[in-house]
């Protein structure tokens, strides 16, 4: 048998797209090398749900006095370090649905970005399980991605350029 493994380095949305890196090893020929991954299509609400289950973390670790429907995770990014592995958070805050409503248009969205980094294995933190748990939902998610082909809400996704849209307007 062929077994593979997938650590992930990085996992990002940007732009509603998915980015990832993350190191693959083949145990039958011993090989390892590191593949980044992106996929185009919208992401899934899974994927976005997985990523947003991060927010009441980066609200404990941070300290901050922020509800969760404030802050949007971006990605995260995990580093082995000597002992421990670095985790980097990487979220924004956006204004409130009653803030959005008083602000002009010309105003963005997003009013911060921040990068939340615990060091597991030497940082203190009560609910790392939690963490821990959270953080290989989102990468069980992106594998699906990258091993089945999920993309938004359907299992194929059709993209039409312009070409096509020209050769289906005659036939309409």
């Amino acid at each position: 048998m062929n077994e593979i493994t997938k650590s992930f380095e990085l996992i990002s949305i940007k732009n509603n797209h998915l980015k990832t890196r993350y190191e693959e090893n083949v145990f039958a020929t011993n090989d390892t090398h590191v593949i980044t991954y992106e996929n185009t299509a919208p992401i899934h609400p899974d994927l976005f749900n997985s990523m947003q289950r991060l927010t009441t973390h980066v609200a404990a670790i941070t300290g901050m006095m922020i509800f969760d429907d404030n802050i949007r995770v971006g990605g995260f990014q995990r580093q082995n370090i000597g002992d421990a592995q670095l985790v980097t958070i990487y979220a924004y805050i956006i204004l409130s649905a009653a803030n959005r409503k008083k602000a002009e248009d010309t105003e963005p969205k997003t009013t911060g970005n921040m990068a939340v980094r615990l060091y597991i294995g030497r940082d203190e933190y009560p609910d790392i399980d939690l963490l821990l748990e959270d953080l290989s939902q989102c990468e069980r998610e992106a594998n699906l991605y990258i091993s089945q082909g999920k993309s938004f809400a359907q299992e194929k996704s059709i993209k039409l350029d312009n070409e096509d849209m020209n050769l289906l307007n005659p036939a309409a």
